[in-house]
């Protein structure tokens, strides 16, 4: 099945999850409104994607081929140890 002939169903898949959310918008502000607020859900959506594959790909690039980029984070575990200095306090 090739991306173009799963698009709609995609699209339509999206559209039934928030339905009550574009209800509420096209009631308080229009159709045109809540198609206007679909499309900004749909970039959201491929954004979120993106990043989300493109982080996987530097974590397992990282992790498993020992590839690191200049400036990147460390895949090693962190670890939230409190600091031992004392705060100062300034008036």
């Amino acid at each position: 099945m090739s991306v173009l002939t799963a698009l709609p169903s995609v699209i339509a898949g999206l559209a039934l999850l928030n339905h009550r959310y574009y209800r509420f918008l096209y009631s308080r502000r229009g159709a045109w409104f809540a198609a206007r607020a679909f499309v900004m859900r749909v970039l959201q959506d491929l954004g979120n994607g993106l990043s989300f594959a493109a982080g996987t790909a530097l974590f397992f690039s990282a992790h498993h081929l020992g590839r690191h980029l200049p400036g990147a984070l460390s895949p090693e575990s962190w670890t939230a140890r409190p600091s031992r200095s004392p705060v100062s306090e300034h008036a």
